[in-house]
């Protein structure tokens, strides 16, 4: 490794396409421990469009529900628009009614999640109470 007091000395030079690596760049990395979790495939029925498919994943402790395909989303503004004004905020209600039937648990829906698709907590209150 060259450092610069050697450059600076003219014991070395700085040579086009190499990458020149800073020992000390590894201690300011964050130390919050994120665990992975594989992808999954869930599928959910409406009255208005049946069998939408979602890919179901996990993202800072929230469960994440994205739509598997364009058809699915299309199914999904298909179903927004036959509900009218508001018709997010109901489609957002009728998924997490569907979530919580699948998973017996109550979930919140994040109505701030900016992210792609559909984010849901597990609601802690209840499922402590469940013990």
């Amino acid at each position: 490794m060259i450092k610069l007091t050697d450059l600076v000395k003219g014991y070395g030079k700085f040579e086009q396409g190499v990458v020149y690596s800073n020992p000390y760049h590894t201690a300011f990395k964050s130390q919050v421990k994120e665990e992975v979790i594989e992808e999954a495939t869930t599928k959910l029925d409406f009255a208005q469009a049946s069998g939408v498919e979602f890919m179901a994943s996990s993202n800072n402790g929230k469960i994440v529900l994205i739509p598997k395909s364009i058809k699915d989303k299309s199914k999904i503004e298909n179903v927004i628009s036959k509900l009218g004004n508001g018709g997010e905020d109901d489609f957002l209600s009728l998924v997490q009614i569907r979530l919580e039937k699948k998973l017996g648990l109550k979930v919140i829906a994040d109505k701030r999640y900016s992210g792609a698709g559909y984010a849901f907590e597990i609601d802690m209150d209840t499922l402590l109470k469940k013990l």
